[in-house]
């Protein structure tokens, strides 16, 4: 008897209750249940939720559902962090428009030696903050080739204003002899562009612009 007086006090209890308590009160429940072997969810930080979106190219949820594994962030991850998604992608994308600074991104490979695309990506792996995405630097060079060349110009400055200075004192391409006499160094060109006959080649691609 005492069982059937209690009932209608819990319900009248907790119909009347809010929808998060009630809410807060079924996950409590479902913690209670029996003892298993759970396996710790997995915490990222924010770089790496960060590099996850920007190197798949994800923009809404259900692109990131159907092309995440199971082993990957998931959107829970995103609004633990950023706190909901809208945010998570005004802050991940910001980049996009934000202006690039063409020079800071040169001086950042030069000065690295960051002259490879796999060479870079793994170095903005360890800092986003730093480099940005190989996509940016496409979308506002043209190319992966075409930023190297302005990359290869910015460290070679020098060497080609002597170069170039040399070829038109002398009305011809300098030889490998010409350039030790004029002491025009050419050992950092040929470090980057592997020939005598390379720089002669980007030499002719550049004059218009040195």
């Amino acid at each position: 008897m005492s069982q059937r007086r209690d009932m209608p006090d819990i319900f009248d209890k907790l119909i009347s209750l809010p929808a998060s308590e009630l809410k807060r009160i079924r996950t409590l429940r479902g913690k209670s249940r029996g003892t298993y072997n759970r396996v710790p969810r997995r915490s990222y930080s924010r770089d790496e939720l960060v590099i996850f979106i920007r190197e798949n190219a994800f923009r809404s949820r259900s692109q990131l559902l159907n092309g995440r594994s199971q082993k990957d962030p998931a959107p829970y991850d995103y609004r633990k962090e950023f706190g909901s998604w809208s945010e998570a992608m005004s802050v991940i994308w910001r980049e996009e428009r934000a202006p690039v600074d063409r020079r800071y991104i040169v001086q950042s490979v030069v000065e690295f030696g960051l002259w490879s695309v796999r060479v870079y990506e793994d170095a903005r792996k360890k800092r986003p903050d730093v480099f940005p995405s190989v996509r940016i630097i496409r979308r506002e060079f043209g190319s992966w080739g075409a930023f190297k060349e302005v990359a290869i110009a910015s460290s070679l400055r020098e060497t080609l204003r002597a170069y170039v200075g040399l070829k038109q004192k002398l009305g011809r391409r300098p030889t490998n002899e010409d350039c030790r006499k004029a002491r025009v160094d050419l050992s950092r060109a040929l470090e980057l562009l592997g020939s005598k006959a390379e720089i002669d080649r980007f030499i002719s691609s550049m004059e218009g612009v040195i």
